[in-house]
């Protein structure tokens, strides 16, 4: 995208861009402010437009990309987690990659996470099919 090339001509410690979206994050509401500014005159300069209806100004706690962002942490969000810890003992490789997915958005909060994929990793990549019972037996060795 275009707009991602002038944007980037900003501060990079005031913005982050992704795709469509742009988030500004200031540490006081003064210096929001005057972050603000630029990045709106970038976007008139280029004729660049913002859907006002889409726009959210001076948050302290957002959802942003997947994630929860306020100021003391970026957390995941509480309704993804509930779908990973709600999630059914894979039982064939289909079930097995769409767990790996939804856990692989969050390897940033886990640590050592790929230690912990390693072993469903290698039951996925040889393509085997196992039950539940296979799959905690071959995870235990």
């Amino acid at each position: 995208m275009l707009y991602k090339f002038y944007l980037w001509i900003l501060h990079k410690e005031i913005r982050v861009v992704f795709m469509d979206d742009i988030l500004i994050y200031s540490k006081s509401l003064e210096e929001h402010q005057h972050h603000l500014h630029p990045v709106f005159q970038v976007l008139l300069d280029h004729k660049l437009f913002v859907k006002y209806s889409k726009c959210s100004f001076s948050k302290q706690r957002l959802h942003y990309l997947g994630d929860v962002i306020s100021a003391k942490e970026v957390a995941t969000d509480p309704a993804k987690s509930a779908v990973m810890l709600a999630w059914p003992t894979p039982s064939n490789v289909t079930e097995l990659r769409g767990f790996l997915g939804i856990t692989g958005y969050y390897k940033k909060f886990v640590q050592h996470y790929g230690i912990l994929e390693k072993p469903l990793t290698s039951i996925y990549n040889r393509n085997i099919l196992v039950g539940p019972q296979q799959l905690n037996k071959h995870l235990i060795n």
